[in-house]
């Protein structure tokens, strides 16, 4: 084959980003951070392109021209929200499994505004079916290494009650309802995770993050 086809014929350099690309990039990425911004601050009902683009510096004209529909601009906002408020991954372990509200609810105490903030927004369902989806999954993961005999129907509801324990509603609703202070909150689904997991048959003195918690037979009582 000819130098100059051989030439020709080779993939081209992936192309970096233009100015003008960077700077888009830049801008929405700006009034993403605005927008959570306010989030922290304010209550989620405020969250209007007028505010978003007095918070960002920039013409409210920019904020469409950048987001065209408000669907768009809640999309990238639930991510950055889950970004901000950073919730650790579910443990591998039943056992494990019992330090992860102090874990988890620290993050939605460390951005408790932003937290209360998403639940009464239009983000909240999209944390819900994206980031925090992750955490179903991977209760539901836990579970089936942890309890592989067991009915995928009766997994799945157990599935379901951790995953409602593990969440900024259950939070919220011991913080701002009950109004428990974090120790106490964090104590009450620990309480109800125990009593779950018992439920199933599972052992909880493993070591934390050890082999995963084996099942014990039906009616087998603990000496």
């Amino acid at each position: 084959m000819p130098a100059a086809r051989r030439r020709a014929a080779a993939p081209e350099p992936d192309r970096a980003p233009t100015l003008a690309e960077r700077h888009a990039d830049h801008t929405r990425q700006w009034i993403v951070a605005a927008a959570a911004d306010l989030m922290e601050q304010q209550a989620s009902a405020l969250l209007t392109n007028a505010a978003i683009a007095e918070r960002a510096g920039i013409s409210e004209r920019t904020v469409y021209r950048h987001f065209a529909t408000r669907e768009a601009l809640l999309d990238a906002l639930a991510i950055e929200v889950a970004q901000r408020l950073g919730a650790p991954p579910v443990p591998a372990s039943p056992a494990a499994l019992l330090d992860y509200p102090g874990e988890l609810f620290a993050c939605f105490e460390a951005r408790s505004q932003l937290t209360r903030s998403a639940l009464g927004s239009d983000v909240f369902p999209r944390m819900r079916d994206g980031p925090a989806a992750q955490r179903w999954r991977g209760v539901q993961q836990m579970l089936a290494g942890a309890l592989p005999g067991l009915p995928e129907a009766e997994r799945a509801m157990a599935a379901a009650n951790l995953r409602y324990l593990l969440s900024a509603t259950t939070w919220h609703y011991y913080r701002h309802h009950f109004g428990f202070d974090p120790a106490q909150t964090v104590r009450c689904v620990r309480h109800a995770l125990a009593l779950q997991l018992q439920g199933l048959g599972l052992r909880l003195d493993a070591p934390t993050g050890g082999t995963p918690a084996s099942r014990r037979s039906p009616g087998t009582r603990s000496k």
